[in-house]
């Protein structure tokens, strides 16, 4: 049976925690970005917006090609930590549409309300 196997088991563990990992990664940097890019505009925001869909728009054979090379060139070799970087490249892309997705669909009073409510983020309240 495939559930006594211990190699089997350790693929599957081995495969959630790449999994975990790279989805916390991916809901992190992908909430981050989206934030960034729609609550402001700046001079290069349409280029960085390009470079964060460029991973899942790339065949993906090209992107881990190019996530190995990078990785060479820092001397990193590949092991757990490049794996979950490479699957949080894909993640990332698939958060961020989601994310300015729902924010672009946010009215600003919406979060001109909850401003109301407290300190706003990255300000400290004074107790």
């Amino acid at each position: 049976m495939a559930a006594q196997r211990s190699d089997i088991l350790d693929a599957v563990t081995l495969s959630l925690k790449v999994a975990a990992l790279a989805t916390l990664m991916a809901l992190v940097l992908g909430t981050l970005a989206a934030a960034a890019l729609w609550r402001r505009d700046f001079f290069g925001k349409n280029a960085i917006s390009l470079l964060l869909l460029l991973p899942i728009a790339l065949p993906g054979i090209v992107t881990g090609l190019a996530l190995l090379t990078a990785f060479k060139t820092i001397n990193l070799e590949p092991g757990f930590f490049t794996i979950v970087v490479g699957h949080a490249t894909f993640c990332v892309v698939v958060v961020f549409n989601n994310v300015i997705a729902r924010f672009r669909r946010t009215s600003w009073s919406l979060v001109e309300a909850s401003m109301d409510l407290g300190p706003m983020a990255g300000k400290p309240s004074a107790t």
